[in-house]
């Protein structure tokens, strides 16, 4: 008897992509207000969206 149920996202990798998108903005979030090199963050991070985006 399971009384958790897994995550949706699990069945989803498209969701899945969006859900690490998501947290991966979080920590490039908190490294711009520590670093100077947050141009370089945000590209990296619209190219793993771009990649990643189910909707593109």
């Amino acid at each position: 008897m399971n009384a958790i149920s897994p995550p949706e996202f699990a069945l989803d990798p498209g969701l899945a992509a969006w859900v690490g998108g998501i947290a991966l903005f979080g920590v490039l979030f908190l490294l711009v207000k520590k670093k100077a090199a947050g141009a370089l963050l945000m590209n990296l991070y619209r190219f793993f969206i771009q990649e990643c985006s189910p909707f593109s």
